[in-house]
């Protein structure tokens, strides 16, 4: 994996909260791809919160403003989510094992900058991410080993 920098995420825990709850509260649906949800209509609450977490990491200088794309995922494991381009990783919530990148975890209260590679999510998992990813960037969603698999 190219370019790999985690560290502490500097959220205050009240905001991180609300969010965590919002997101297990909301309805997901599936994506293209198995083991993969994206979010189906969030409410008002969720969307401020998203805001909340957003505007936090920009003033405490982990993202730049301009970073502006991003997204909440539900992976469900066995599933592996490819970075192609400079990506900020924020595992929110994580039932089983953390999510790995070349054999490092990705635990909650951090954010990982990283400018390509591969998140592997072990079967019987899930994680629930906010992905940020610069403004030109892309973030390819595989599963396994075969980009095309579904």
């Amino acid at each position: 994996m190219a370019g790999r920098i985690q560290e502490p995420l500097g959220i205050a825990p009240h905001a991180l909260a609300t969010l965590v709850s919002g997101l297990e509260r909301a309805t997901w649906k599936p994506s293209d791809l198995k083991g993969v949800s994206t979010l189906c209509n969030p409410g008002i609450d969720l969307v401020r919160s998203s805001a909340a977490l957003w505007n936090g990491l920009v003033g405490n200088k982990k993202i730049r403003r301009e970073e502006d794309s991003g997204n909440l995922l539900r992976a469900e494991g066995f599933c592996c989510l490819t970075i192609s381009r400079t990506t900020h990783i924020v595992p929110l919530t994580i039932s089983g094992q953390p999510p790995m990148i070349d054999n490092v975890a990705l635990e909650t209260g951090t954010i990982t900058h990283i400018e390509k590679g591969k998140i592997v999510i072990d079967a019987g998992t899930t994680v629930l991410f906010a992905i940020l990813s610069e403004y030109t960037g892309q973030v390819m969603i595989t599963n396994g080993s075969n980009p095309a698999a579904k």
